[in-house]
Formats: C-alpha cells, structure tokens, sequence
C-alpha cells in the first residue's frame, strides 16, 4: 500500500479531492439550494 501512495502525485491528488468534495458536501446538505442552482444554470 505504501509503494502505491508513492507513486501519486500528491498535490493533484489531494487538489482533485477538495475540488469534487466541496462541490458534493453542500448538494448533500442542502439539496433545495443545490436543485435551484443547477436549474438556473441548465439553460446556459
């Protein structure tokens, strides 16, 4: 396990990780919000 955590790029990994958690966090705890955001920007 460890030979295959070395082999990551760290930064890109960790980057990737926040980006999709601090998307998917706020649609779970707040799904109304989320439902009228994601409505207001289908027509773009």
């Amino acid at each position: 396990m460890k030979k295959h955590f070395a082999l990551i790029d760290k930064p890109t990994f960790f980057g990737a990780l926040f980006l999709l958690l601090s998307v998917v966090i706020p649609l779970v705890l707040f799904p109304q919000q989320g439902l009228i955001g994601s409505q207001s920007a289908r027509p773009l």
